[in-house]
């Protein structure tokens, strides 16, 4: 807690300085800088100078592709979906077997040869919108299989930009929206295919992806039903028709809504307000961007009411009226309708909700229900909800309630079309896996084009050669078998092995029938291989898809721009505290941090892909953190630079040779103008000067003093201190200051400890000697403090001198005067005892109000080097310090008893025994309220 609160008082004082803010402005400018650079070169910032073109894209699709190349494969628990996959491909031999292109008659062939055996469904990946050969007269056996089989998928390939180029399927199913596939894929800038498509529009309509045909074929459903929008917070009723409810266009409506839950035999109940509305026949109206137009025909209905219930908190009612019709949208918290496998906390509740109609605005008429005053309903339109731990149990109808107890509901619509939507379509669910619409700004990319509503195909089920393929010739058989034989023919690309198709090869799967052949280059790259066939492709894709549906398997997921701009930005700032916390040593901590940083964003991005499937952005992170770390690294140098200081004339006599030699190899290359530096302040005085002074003449009085004060400046040259000056028999030295060259930079603090305790150490052989030559008892009372000090040339243009001056060089002048408060020899400051304290051994002597000061400052008697204090004396220091606490306290009577024992441990120690005549003041005159055991120095 204590460095906690040092630390916020040090930010304090920093923040109180200008030079602080300067540092933030500028920090923010290079991180704010970095980061709006970062994103418009990523083609997402705010000016489009590139147009909205990502120059990383390329890079960052590299790391996309790294990342999900070395996914584990996971083929599921409920299905192994890549095992009812089948490839049928013409390779180069069956080229040269039935030549090429196939003509129709052996298209049809070959399709009424995988039929026969019975295939959940078979895609045919040839375009056949015209006749092969041309004149045509082969085609009505192909027609004839392709009617004839509904299980027989064919493909198109429409071009948005370019109407006329579109490759429309066979004639017979131009116009059959499940028997035609999308054959396309959406390319990227390197052209290569890294998403699958679920469908996209063209002003003919919507267009299927071959994938999605495939797969619903195989579960066995539409593969528009395949396709349900993702459940959300809206209940959805689109249409109650007027004329089924007998309403008629102008009649006035009151409606409210009543939403019900139960859960564990307990019921919780919401409900609206009443809403008046007319109805009217009158159609929406769209604007340009296709957004409804507000009107008349639309009413919404707040509720501000809350519940306990998650998933039924009525949060608004929207009615429509238009086009013959009455639809409602109920907007509650969460999801309407929770699907189990979302949220298993839901299974067992029971949701209800009730649209009431009051259709003759009467409301002593028709079912009144709990809640809702002056309406009574003439028609309910109710759905039903039982989350199961399978699938929901739901059921929607419409009915006039019973007018008399015991009589049954009139059944208007025994049922309609309800359902749990989100806002928009840009989510869909297919089985248990959740689908996000790429947008064209997704993860890695950047002004791509959608390409429809497509998806990243994510590597996780089978890879190319795991899907059971075969060649043409193998389905076909030995051309020269003879009737009656089984057929048996090549199945490898090498032609070395033999086998043939069976039914159970084929049975109930898909297959994919299509072309293999190098020379005809129906491949295209993708990131697993450069040359993968178009028809591995497809196989790719709906085993996929059916992953997703069988067995949750998500597709990758990707922060919204605003969530990866973030990201961003927090790396930017990174790179700015990086840039501060080099300052002091940018070359080698630059090395050391950078690295540890870049890992760290690395092992991020790795494990949320690997564990969550999400993609995070690493390479723009990346550079936004060197970029401000090298900006901010070039601004601390620019303005700080290297500490230059003045020739070594200036210091020879002051300095330890160590220093010396530095100065003079660096000359000129250090800052001898003021500068912030952290260092700790030595003053020392020579008890009873003035005494001293009148015994002796002047040479002698001069021969004292050399021989005093050569050995204590010895002493604190060897620990590197600078002799900052003398005054008398008084010297002043500073240690951190003009350099520190030592590996630790806070060390100067105990080297000055250190230094004091050897010169007290020093002064008892030197005051017998200095007794017998010259009749005069010498010794010295010590105050040393640390802090931040200005240190650099002070003086005039004429005459200047190397110092420090600050609050920190205060505290310590005052320090050595207060030795006599409590006649101790050496008095350091809290600063120094928190920098020093594993080296030295001391005794709290409590708080220090200096003179001159306000603050209080924990002060401290140094005693000895670590480990070297006698057992008596840290006996009595124990005894004093526990006891001081008690005086703190305002335990006066009980401290002075204290104290007094710490006598009998020491007899005269100097601090007992100002203590005790402090505890006796404080007994008559108690200080005041605030005071917490400070004292107050009254003089210099």
């Amino acid at each position: 807690m204590t460095k906690i609160q040092d630390w916020l008082a040090s930010l304090r004082k920093r923040m109180s300085k200008g030079a602080f803010w300067v540092d933030v402005i500028v920090a923010l400018v290079v991180g704010g800088g970095i980061f709006l650079g970062i994103n418009e070169i990523r083609g997402r910032g705010y000016l489009k100078l590139n147009e909205g073109k990502g120059y990383l894209m390329a890079q960052e699709l590299k790391h996309h592709d790294f990342l999900h190349l070395r996914q584990e494969v996971d083929y599921g628990t409920n299905r192994v979906t890549h095992t009812n996959v089948v490839i049928i491909g013409a390779d180069e031999w069956d080229i040269q077997r039935f030549g090429w292109p196939l003509q129709d008659d052996t298209v049809a062939e070959i399709l009424a040869k995988i039929a026969s055996y019975n295939p959940a469904a078979i895609a045919l990946d040839l375009y056949r919108d015209m006749p092969v050969p041309k004149r045509g007269d082969l085609i009505h056996h192909l027609n004839a299989v392709l009617t004839n089989n509904a299980n027989i998928i064919t493909i198109s390939q429409i071009d948005l930009e370019e109407p006329e180029l579109t490759i429309k399927p066979p004639t017979v199913l131009q116009g059959d929206a499940v028997r035609v596939g999308e054959n396309s894929f959406a390319n990227d800038d390197d052209l290569k295919i890294r998403r699958g498509m679920l469908y996209f529009y063209s002003d003919a309509g919507i267009h299927p992806s071959l994938a999605i045909q495939m797969a619903s074929r195989l579960i066995g459903k539409n593969w528009g039903e395949l396709l349900v929008p993702a459940p959300g917070p809206i209940l959805k009723i689109p249409s109650l028709p007027f004329e089924t409810l007998g309403l008629t266009n102008g009649q006035p409506v009151a409606m409210a809504v009543v939403q019900k839950t139960t859960r564990d035999q307990a019921t919780e109940i919401d409900t609206t307000d009443v809403i008046q509305f007319v109805v009217s026949d009158n159609p929406l109206q769209y604007s340009d961007e296709g957004e409804v137009i507000p009107s008349t025909n639309i009413i919404e209905l707040l509720d501000g009411r809350d519940v306990g219930d998650s998933h039924g908190d009525i949060s608004s009612v929207t009615v429509t009226t238009a086009d013959g019709v009455l639809a409602v949208d109920t907007r509650v918290r969460g999801v309407a309708l929770p699907p189990a496998d979302w949220h298993p906390g839901a299974i067992g509740a029971e949701y209800e909700f009730s649209i009431l109609l009051d259709t003759d605005n009467d409301p002593s008429t028709g079912l009144k229900p709990d809640g809702i005053i002056g309406l009574g309903a003439d028609l309910v339109a109710r759905v039903a909800c039982k989350v199961g731990e399978t699938a929901n149990v739901e059921s929607g109808s419409v009915f006039r309630p019973a007018g008399e107890n015991g009589a049954t509901n009139e059944i208007v619509m025994p049922d309609f079309a309800f359902g749990s939507v989100r806002d928009d379509l840009s989510e869909l669910k297919i089985g248990k896996a959740l689908f996000t619409k790429f947008d064209g700004n997704r993860g890695p990319y950047s002004g791509a084009d959608p390409g429809g509503y497509t998806y990243s195909m994510d590597y996780r089920g089978a890879k190319s050669a795991q899907f059971q393929q075969f060649t043409v010739r193998s389905l076909m058989g030995d051309e020269n078998a003879k009737d009656g034989e089984e057929a048996a023919a090549p199945c490898c690309n090498s032609g070395q092995c033999h086998c043939f198709v069976k039914r159970e090869d084929i049975e109930g799967k898909l297959v994919f029938f299509g072309a293999v052949a190098s020379s005809l280059k129906d491949y295209y790259p993708m990131p697993h291989d450069d040359r993968e066939r178009l028809l591995v492709t497809h196989a790719l894709a709906t085993d996929q898809l059916l992953r997703s549906y069988y067995n949750g398997d998500e597709v990758t997921q990707y922060w919204t721009q605003s969530g990866e701009s973030w990201w961003i930005a927090f790396w930017s700032f990174m790179g700015v505290i990086l840039g501060f916390a080099v300052r002091e040593n940018p070359g080698m901590r630059l090395l050391i941090l950078a690295p540890v940083m870049l890992v760290g964003l690395w092992a991020y991005t790795w494990w949320q892909f690997y564990s969550n499937q999400l993609w995070l952005p690493l390479i723009p992170p990346a550079l936004a953190m060197f970029g401000s770390a090298v900006l901010m690294v070039f601004y601390l140098f620019l303005t700080e630079g290297r500490q230059k200081k003045a020739i070594s004339g200036m210091f020879s006599t002051m300095v330890s040779p160590e220093v010396l030699k530095y100065l003079q190899e660096e000359s000129g290359s250090l800052k001898l103008a003021g500068e912030r530096r952290e260092a700790t302040m030595f003053f020392s005085d020579v008890a009873g000067f003035t005494t001293i002074s009148e015994k002796l003449n002047a040479e002698q009085l001069a021969a004292v003093l050399n021989e005093y004060l050569t050995p204590m400046s010895d002493i604190i040259i060897n620990y590197g201190g600078y002799i900052d000056k003398y005054e008398g028999d008084a010297i002043m030295a500073d240690y951190g200051v003009p350099i520190w060259g030592d590996e630790d930079p806070h060390s100067h603090a105990w080297k000055c400890c250190w230094a004091a305790i050897e010169q007290q150490e020093k002064l008892l052989p030197l005051g017998v000697e200095l007794k017998e030559k010259y009749g005069v008892e010498i010794g010295a009372r010590m105050g040393i403090n640390t802090g931040f000090v200005s240190a650099g040339n002070m003086g005039s243009t004429q005459k200047m001198q190397y110092t420090v001056m600050g609050d920190a060089v205060n505290q310590a002048a005052r320090f050595e005067p207060a030795c006599k408060i409590f006649t101790v020899l050496i008095m350091i400051g809290q600063s120094t005892y928190d920098m020093a304290k594993d080296k030295i051994e001391v005794r709290k002597l409590g708080l220090l109000v200096a003179k001159g000061k306000k603050q209080a400052v924990g002060v401290y008697e140094l005693l000895a080097k670590k480990g070297e204090l006698d057992e008596t004396m840290a006996k009595l220091v124990a005894k004093f310090e526990s006891n001081w606490e008690i005086y703190a306290k305002r335990g006066f009577a009980e401290a002075k008893r204290g104290f007094e024992d710490c006598l009998k441990i020491i007899p005269d120690d100097g601090p007992s025994l100002a203590y005790i005549e402090r505890c006796e003041h404080f007994a008559e005159h108690p200080p005041p309220e605030d005071w917490a055991g400070e004292w107050i120095q009254l003089t210099k």
